[in-house]
């Protein structure tokens, strides 16, 4: 619980500085907002949503809640010692960057740029056991992730207001991960932050 508070307190934080700075830097009228619905993964189902706006000619401020995903499963023992239990699975996460655009022709766009992303996953064990207190909820696993990633990406303009973009995202990354009866574990990695990348639908007003 400590560590979900921690990093909802540096998400916050970390919104309040960006969105200032977006803000002074957007008091001009007509400039482009964007609606993204985000998908990274179908099998479990990952998703995100961001939301962009035009701060200059060919810059945009970005800020979302990415890496959405949550799954509840009965869990059945092989030994009949041990109660069945229900397993649930979550993760969420925030994400703050800006992205820089030059237009290919008038269907394509290649925007890019770098980001900041938290992120949370959380894994709960609960015992089906009758004569069990009614708070037997138990953390088996945690993890908590700071990503610095660079964005690469491809803006198609399907009809009127909507586009679809794919994109990747290389990136460094530092994990703090805690799992049941193991000791904390701490680890530096660079990768994808997505494996598969983001596939996208943007609506533009």
């Amino acid at each position: 619980m400590k560590s979900i508070l921690a990093l909802v307190t540096a998400l916050l934080l970390t919104l309040s500085t960006f969105t200032s700075f977006a803000q002074d830097s957007t008091k001009s009228e007509g400039k482009i907002r964007e609606y993204v619905l985000t998908l990274s993964n179908i099998a479990p189902l990952n998703v995100g949503i961001r939301y962009k706006k035009q701060i200059r000619e060919k810059t945009f401020f970005k800020v979302g809640l990415v890496n959405l995903n949550g799954s509840i499963s009965n869990m059945d023992p092989f030994l009949s010692t041990y109660f069945p239990f229900k397993l649930y699975n979550f993760s969420v996460g925030f994400e703050l960057g800006f992205e820089f655009r030059k237009s290919l022709n008038n269907s394509f766009t290649f925007f890019h740029g770098p980001n900041v992303t938290l992120a949370t996953t959380q894994r709960f064990r609960k015992y089906k056991d009758p004569s069990a207190s009614l708070n037997n909820m138990q953390t088996i696993y945690q993890s908590n992730n700071l990503g610095l990633t660079y964005t690469l990406g491809i803006l198609l303009h399907l009809k009127g207001h909507f586009f679809m973009s794919a994109e990747i995202n290389p990136g460094v990354f530092y994990t703090y991960s805690r799992q049941e009866n193991t000791t904390d574990i701490h680890t530096q990695s660079i990768g994808f932050a997505n494996s598969f990348g983001l596939i996208s639908l943007v609506y533009r007003r």
